[in-house]
């Protein structure tokens, strides 16, 4: 759903070890220019369902690839699976084994001075089918706290509309489309630095991994620009619990915090 330069990229992967790739892409995006599927089918942002069920019934795909977080929110939908929260998730991995740092559900403003309580601060709060760091924000005091429940809660159309026409991108007019449930959560604070793992799996077999530590990063919620191969058994671990977990085929990813002693959460 996304104008981002990698699903060219992995297009070209995929068609490189023999699949037959179909790509269904915004028409201004890297993907839809790319030579490397046999069809393409134009994705709209005023339609993606449609978009999406259209490209599944002409393509018949064995498996389907979204290539960012607005897209397999729609894969899901489309295919009558139920959208996961994010605590829906972490609970699920903590089962697994995966290391889950303690999270609770804020149910309205009421409950955010308790959750500070159990919790401590600093305090980490996220939304819910959100991405890019963009619905998660860090709260040093319970002032922030009060402040950054506020703003996130504040997901309204008109908004996401107005971020649209604003250039911020086509995205945010699907979201204002087709809203989800804004569920908010508070998570205990970790200090230290932030990791990655990028996972390749089949009916909840890891099959491929590459684990990384975050050298840089715009903030301390963005995605990481420059990342280091890391050796991480506890990574490599929580992927293959997550995986079995779930029963997970295709590619997804985890993110950490490595804290002061080493460990990933």
């Amino acid at each position: 759903s996304m104008g981002w330069p990698f699903p060219a990229q992995l297009a070209g992967a995929f068609a490189e070890v023999g699949a037959q790739v179909q790509a269904l892409a915004p028409a201004s995006s890297m993907l839809a220019r790319s030579r490397h599927p046999l069809r393409h089918h134009l994705y709209s942002s005023l339609a993606p369902m449609d978009c999406l069920s259209q490209a599944i019934a002409a393509g018949r795909p064995d498996l389907i690839v979204p290539c960012d977080d607005l897209a397999a929110r729609l894969v899901a939908q489309v295919q009558g699976e139920p959208l996961l929260g994010r605590l829906d998730f972490l609970s699920r991995a903590a089962e697994a084994g995966a290391p889950v740092a303690t999270s609770e559900e804020i149910d309205g403003e009421k409950h955010l001075e308790a959750a500070i309580a159990r919790l401590g601060l600093p305090l980490v709060l996220k939304l819910d089918h959100s991405w890019g760091g963009e619905g998660v924000m860090i709260a040093a005091s319970r002032q922030e706290a009060v402040k950054a429940f506020r703003r996130l809660g504040r997901q309204s159309r008109f908004r996401n509309i107005f971020r649209a026409l604003r250039g911020r991108g086509a995205h945010f007019l699907t979201q204002a489309l087709y809203p989800v449930c804004a569920r908010i959560s508070a998570q205990h604070f970790i200090s230290g630095t932030a990791a990655t793992s990028s996972v390749a799996c089949w009916r909840g077999k890891v099959v491929a991994s590459h684990h990384f530590d975050v050298r840089v990063s715009t903030t301390p919620t963005s995605p990481a620009s420059v990342i280091a191969i890391s050796d991480c058994k506890e990574m490599a671990a929580a992927a293959v619990s997550v995986a079995r977990a779930f029963n997970l085929s295709g590619l997804f990813g985890l993110d950490y915090i490595r804290d002061a002693s080493g460990r990933v959460h």
